[in-house]
């Protein structure tokens, strides 16, 4: 029976060749973009899977009296944040201002004389909050120390070719560095950095001791992690200044 009901609409899709076609075309675009929607939802929903604790880390907006709102806050918010809120376990800033960069190694090892590469300059803590995973060096420690940098897996790759990188020094924007560290992104992050400098080196530290005020240039992305079980609507409404 069912053999035969196969046979009749087989023979009557193909009487109705143009509608056949048409409906054929119709569900196959229909499945195409779902499909494409789930692999898009998919990938944005995957960004920053990767990090421990990463239902704890929150980073601090700015809405303005204006009713406009920036995704960074000022230099000075930070050093409050953690003495003033409990909840808040830990805090670090980065550098918004994450246009393209000129990374330059200060040796002959190098494969290629520089790169041009988007990275961050950072506190000394930063990896507290994000562990990205560590091919060389020592997380905890590695823009412990002033004038530190961490590279990418590929940006070390293509700036030093195979040679060991740890101890070299580099030069990014203005500043020399020594590298401490090659990290490799085992998943997709919102920064999608080639490096990580210490804000607490030769020339920017300097520059940043002397805000203290509120209504500085408020370029800099502070992130917070809460303490295990704390309220984030509480914490939201502690924030507000």
């Amino acid at each position: 029976m069912f053999r035969s009901y196969f046979t009749v609409a087989v023979r009557n899709l193909f009487k109705r060749k143009i509608s056949t076609l048409i409906q054929v075309i119709g569900l196959a675009t229909g499945l195409a973009c779902c499909t494409l929607v789930a692999l898009y939802f998919r990938h944005e929903l995957s960004f920053d899977r990767h990090f421990e604790n990463g239902d704890r880390i929150y980073r601090v907006v700015s809405d303005f009296k204006d009713g406009s709102r920036a995704p960074t806050a000022p230099w000075v918010y930070a050093s409050l944040l953690k003495q003033e809120i409990p909840e808040i376990e830990a805090v670090s800033r980065l550098d918004a201002k994450n246009s393209p960069c000129i990374v330059k190694a200060m040796d002959d090892t190098a494969a290629v004389p520089y790169l041009e590469w988007t990275g961050y300059w950072v506190d000394p803590n930063f990896f507290d909050l994000f562990s990205f995973h560590f091919i060389l060096g020592d997380r905890k420690t590695a823009l412990s120390a002033p004038n530190t940098i961490v590279l990418s897996a590929e940006v070390a790759q293509r700036l030093f070719h195979g040679v060991y990188p740890i101890g070299k020094r580099v030069r990014a924007g203005n500043t020399e560095y020594t590298v401490t560290g090659v990290f490799r992104q085992d998943g997709p992050d919102h920064l999608a950095a080639g490096f990580f400098a210490s804000n607490n080196s030769t020339g920017i530290r300097e520059a940043l001791t002397k805000i203290t005020n509120w209504v500085s240039d408020p370029n800099y992305y502070t992130y917070l992690r809460l303490r295990p079980g704390a309220d984030v609507r509480q914490v939201g409404d502690k924030l507000h200044v």
